[in-house]
């Protein structure tokens, strides 16, 4: 008898937990570490993402393009954090900032991608004409399946050209 459930408790993972229980255990991590265990599987991604919003303000993201650092401001603590830029963010412009993943252009005007500035993930994105846009936004971050970008490409008096694609990862 002590044998079968010794063998029982050690087939038991944390994928077996039950979800409420996984949020109690997420919403106790740092937004840094929250947005790490957020890519440990999709009931996790779920738990962190739902804590996440309760929880964690969306930080403004700074930067200057001269400087190898950017600042974080924090408008709920009023506090401004200041981190190392990594070498795929010097010379790219940073569009938009959305739970956690930067929109970022690479000097090129070739290359747009999403990063993930805490794992350093990146999702490349497959449409060459965003080069031309002047300012892009996303709706969510792109590991959501609905995921929709933004790119205003044209202004012209009395219009705007602003075109929508669908990024839809799996």
């Amino acid at each position: 008898m002590k044998k079968k459930k010794r063998t029982e408790a050690n087939n038991q993972t944390f994928s077996n937990l039950p979800f409420e229980l996984t949020l109690l255990i997420l919403e106790r991590l740092s937004l840094k570490d929250n947005i790490r265990a957020s890519i440990v599987c999709k009931t996790w991604q779920v738990a962190c993402v739902s804590v996440r919003v309760k929880e964690y303000s969306t930080p403004l993201l700074m930067r200057s393009p001269c400087r190898e650092e950017y600042e974080l401001y924090d408008p709920l603590l009023d506090k401004t954090h200041i981190c190392k830029s990594s070498p795929v963010l010097r010379g790219s412009h940073i569009h938009c900032s959305t739970d956690g993943w930067l929109l970022v252009r690479h000097r090129n005007f070739r290359d747009t991608f999403f990063l993930n500035p805490f794992t350093h993930e990146r999702i490349g994105l497959p449409w060459p004409d965003m080069g031309s846009s002047l300012a892009l936004a996303s709706s969510c971050a792109p590991t959501s399946n609905s995921c929709v970008l933004f790119s205003v490409s044209d202004f012209t008096e009395g219009s705007i050209t602003i075109k929508t694609y669908r990024l839809a990862t799996k």
